[in-house]
Protein backbone atom coordinates (compact mmCIF):
# COMPACT_ATOMS: atom_id res chain seq x y z
CA UNK A 1 0.00 0.00 0.00
CA UNK A 2 0.83 3.53 -0.48
CA UNK A 3 2.76 5.17 2.59
CA UNK A 4 0.61 7.97 4.56
CA UNK A 5 2.75 10.48 2.65
CA UNK A 6 0.96 9.90 -0.66
CA UNK A 7 -3.00 9.97 -1.89
CA UNK A 8 -4.51 7.18 -2.24
CA UNK A 9 -5.02 6.41 -5.85
CA UNK A 10 -7.82 7.66 -7.37
CA UNK A 11 -8.29 10.06 -5.24
CA UNK A 12 -8.50 13.73 -5.44
CA UNK A 13 -5.27 15.13 -4.14
CA UNK A 14 -5.64 17.69 -0.97
CA UNK A 15 -3.36 19.45 -1.86
CA UNK A 16 -4.02 20.05 -5.88
CA UNK A 17 -5.13 23.84 -4.69
CA UNK A 18 -1.92 24.84 -3.33
CA UNK A 19 -0.44 24.67 -7.53
CA UNK A 20 -1.60 26.25 -10.66
CA UNK A 21 -1.06 24.90 -14.12
CA UNK A 22 -1.00 26.84 -17.36
CA UNK A 23 -1.80 25.76 -20.80
CA UNK A 24 -2.74 22.41 -21.82
CA UNK A 25 -0.76 19.07 -20.19
CA UNK A 26 1.47 16.98 -22.16
CA UNK A 27 -0.03 13.36 -22.05
CA UNK A 28 2.32 10.23 -22.44
CA UNK A 29 3.01 6.90 -21.79
CA UNK A 30 6.05 5.90 -19.92
CA UNK A 31 7.72 2.68 -20.13
CA UNK A 32 9.63 1.99 -17.18
CA UNK A 33 11.71 -1.27 -16.75
CA UNK A 34 12.37 -2.53 -12.74
CA UNK A 35 13.99 -0.62 -10.49
CA UNK A 36 11.95 -2.40 -7.07
CA UNK A 37 11.04 0.73 -6.04
CA UNK A 38 7.71 2.57 -5.90
CA UNK A 39 8.57 5.89 -7.68
CA UNK A 40 7.97 6.08 -11.04
CA UNK A 41 9.85 8.41 -13.54
CA UNK A 42 7.56 11.46 -15.08
CA UNK A 43 8.10 15.33 -16.37
CA UNK A 44 7.30 18.01 -13.82
CA UNK A 45 4.62 18.77 -13.25
CA UNK A 46 2.92 15.53 -13.61
CA UNK A 47 -0.46 14.24 -11.96
CA UNK A 48 -1.10 10.50 -12.40
CA UNK A 49 -4.07 9.17 -14.88
CA UNK A 50 -3.34 5.94 -13.87
CA UNK A 51 -5.61 4.44 -10.97
CA UNK A 52 -2.70 2.65 -9.39
CA UNK A 53 -0.34 5.43 -9.05
CA UNK A 54 -0.24 7.93 -6.14
CA UNK A 55 1.09 11.52 -5.66
CA UNK A 56 3.01 12.49 -2.70
CA UNK A 57 2.77 15.86 -1.60
CA UNK A 58 6.20 16.40 -2.60
CA UNK A 59 4.77 15.70 -5.85
CA UNK A 60 6.54 12.40 -6.78
CA UNK A 61 4.45 9.60 -8.30
CA UNK A 62 4.47 6.40 -6.67
CA UNK A 63 3.55 2.35 -7.52
CA UNK A 64 1.29 0.73 -5.24
CA UNK A 65 4.08 -1.58 -5.21
CA UNK A 66 8.09 -1.56 -5.82
CA UNK A 67 8.65 -1.80 -9.59
CA UNK A 68 9.91 -5.55 -10.58
CA UNK A 69 8.39 -5.84 -13.90
CA UNK A 70 8.31 -4.01 -16.77
CA UNK A 71 5.68 -1.21 -16.08
CA UNK A 72 3.89 1.12 -18.88
CA UNK A 73 1.62 3.53 -16.67
CA UNK A 74 -0.05 7.32 -18.26
CA UNK A 75 1.04 10.74 -16.89
CA UNK A 76 -0.25 14.31 -17.37
CA UNK A 77 2.34 17.10 -17.41
CA UNK A 78 2.74 20.65 -17.55
CA UNK A 79 5.71 21.84 -18.40
CA UNK A 80 4.58 25.15 -16.75
CA UNK A 81 3.43 25.55 -13.63
CA UNK A 82 3.83 27.32 -10.21
CA UNK A 83 3.67 25.01 -7.16
CA UNK A 84 2.53 26.28 -3.24
CA UNK A 85 0.41 29.12 -4.10
CA UNK A 86 -1.04 29.04 -1.40
CA UNK A 87 1.39 28.58 1.66
CA UNK A 88 1.21 30.38 4.63
CA UNK A 89 3.90 34.14 4.53
CA UNK A 90 5.56 31.90 7.56
CA UNK A 91 5.90 28.94 6.36
CA UNK A 92 7.55 30.31 2.84
CA UNK A 93 9.92 32.77 5.14
CA UNK A 94 10.55 29.23 6.76
CA UNK A 95 11.32 27.54 3.80
CA UNK A 96 14.40 30.25 2.88
CA UNK A 97 16.78 30.11 5.91
CA UNK A 98 19.33 27.86 5.97
CA UNK A 99 19.64 25.48 8.92
CA UNK A 100 21.22 26.29 11.97
CA UNK A 101 24.88 25.23 11.61
CA UNK A 102 25.68 23.87 8.13
CA UNK A 103 28.88 24.12 6.30
CA UNK A 104 30.58 27.07 6.53
CA UNK A 105 31.87 27.26 3.02
CA UNK A 106 28.08 26.73 1.92
CA UNK A 107 26.94 29.20 4.32
CA UNK A 108 29.43 31.53 3.19
CA UNK A 109 28.44 30.84 -0.65
CA UNK A 110 24.90 31.64 -0.16
CA UNK A 111 25.67 34.73 1.57
CA UNK A 112 27.43 35.73 -1.41
CA UNK A 113 24.76 34.89 -3.96
CA UNK A 114 22.34 36.52 -1.76
CA UNK A 115 24.22 39.51 -1.21
CA UNK A 116 24.22 40.03 -5.17
CA UNK A 117 20.27 39.21 -5.86
CA UNK A 118 17.58 41.83 -5.62
CA UNK A 119 15.17 39.06 -4.35
CA UNK A 120 14.43 35.78 -4.17
CA UNK A 121 13.83 34.96 -7.85
CA UNK A 122 17.17 36.54 -8.56
CA UNK A 123 18.89 34.51 -5.64
CA UNK A 124 17.31 31.23 -7.60
CA UNK A 125 18.33 32.41 -10.59
CA UNK A 126 21.86 33.25 -9.30
CA UNK A 127 22.45 29.97 -7.55
CA UNK A 128 21.05 28.13 -10.69
CA UNK A 129 24.09 29.74 -12.81
CA UNK A 130 26.49 29.56 -10.14
CA UNK A 131 25.82 25.20 -10.26
CA UNK A 132 25.90 25.78 -14.00
CA UNK A 133 29.17 27.40 -14.53
CA UNK A 134 30.85 26.11 -11.73
CA UNK A 135 32.60 23.15 -12.72
CA UNK A 136 30.03 20.65 -11.15
CA UNK A 137 29.89 17.20 -11.99
CA UNK A 138 27.96 13.93 -11.14
CA UNK A 139 29.86 10.69 -9.85
CA UNK A 140 29.26 7.46 -8.01
CA UNK A 141 33.48 7.25 -6.88
CA UNK A 142 34.17 10.39 -5.37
Amino acid sequence: DLDDTAVAPGRPLPWRALYETEGEPLRYRVIMEPTDQRWLFALDLAEPVEAEIGMTRDYRLLARRPVSQPFAYRVSSWPRYRMDTGLPRWLVMRNLQLPEGGNPRTRALVAELRSRADGPQAFVQATLAHFASGGYRYTLTP
